[in-house]
């Protein structure tokens, strides 16, 4: 049996080689570059997933040369972030076609092939900022919130084909776009979650293991939030005031 990672950025890579450690047979599906795949040592397939057509021929492929197709994990998207009236159109676009669209596409291809093969996992990485207001994300954070009312639909459609269907929403986990924020930014991320620290890609492959395992057969059309405590909100703001209420209890200690 085979899982196909679709997105071969920094969960996407971690994801390989988590499933890989843990014996899982294991493909990866690229757009830009085959690099993960070859490094890994592990089957690499081109794809465009905002084209039904190649979706299917990936899922095909892999079928042909590496096993029948029982999990697939939706690991790929865009960013544009912009005010909403910075925003271009063709952006516009792009992130529906890409975060939206190719989840679909992808999803209509592989659950024929999950169909035949008696059953399977879908999961698919959205993000936590579709559950809070980010200033410059309204796009992206509509196309990634679709994809939660998306993946309960699929997720009851599916069911009695034995195919589980979830969504992983991670926060802010440092790699890729993250990795690259400035020391002073990731200092103010860090204020406001609760944890105190970014998400490690790791700890996302961990998730998204446990939900393409057998172990996982009960669990459908949920949504799975990775991000800290950071979507908490009052969390953050109940530490701010209990420090302020600590500080205002010493000043009166020292002016006592």
């Amino acid at each position: 049996m085979t899982a196909v990672v679709i997105g071969s950025g920094g969960i996407g890579a971690e994801v390989v080689r988590d499933l890989r450690r843990r014996g899982q047979k294991v493909a990866v599906g690229w757009h830009r570059s085959a690099a993960v795949a070859t490094e890994l040592s592990v089957p690499g397939f081109q794809v465009d997933v905002t084209d039904l057509a190649s979706c299917r021929q990936l899922l095909a492929a892999v079928a042909r040369q590496v096993g029948p197709v029982t999990a697939v994990v939706n690991c790929f998207g865009a960013v544009e972030e912009a005010p909403l009236l910075r925003v271009e159109s063709p952006d516009v676009d792009r992130l529906i076609d890409l975060n939206l669209t190719g989840v679909v596409n992808v999803c209509r291809a592989a659950a024929f092939r999950m169909m035949k093969a008696g059953g399977g996992s879908i999961v698919t990485i959205g993000s936590a900022a579709s559950m809070v207001g980010v200033p410059g994300l309204a796009v992206y954070s509509a196309t990634k919130a679709a994809l939660a009312g998306f993946g309960r639909s699929l997720a009851a459609e599916l069911a009695p084909f034995r195919i589980t269907c979830n969504t992983v929403l991670p926060g802010f986990i440092d790699c890729g776009a993250t990795a690259e924020f400035s020391p002073a930014r990731k200092k103010v991320l860090e204020r406001h979650i609760p944890l105190k620290r970014l998400g490690a890609p790791a700890e996302v492959a961990a998730l998204v293991a446990y939900l393409i395992s057998p172990d996982s057969r009960y669990v459908t059309g949920q949504q799975f939030v990775i991000d800290g405590g950071w979507t908490l909100g009052t969390a953050t703001l109940t530490h701010d005031l209990n420090e302020e209420v600590l500080d205002e209890a010493g000043d009166g200690a020292r002016h006592g």
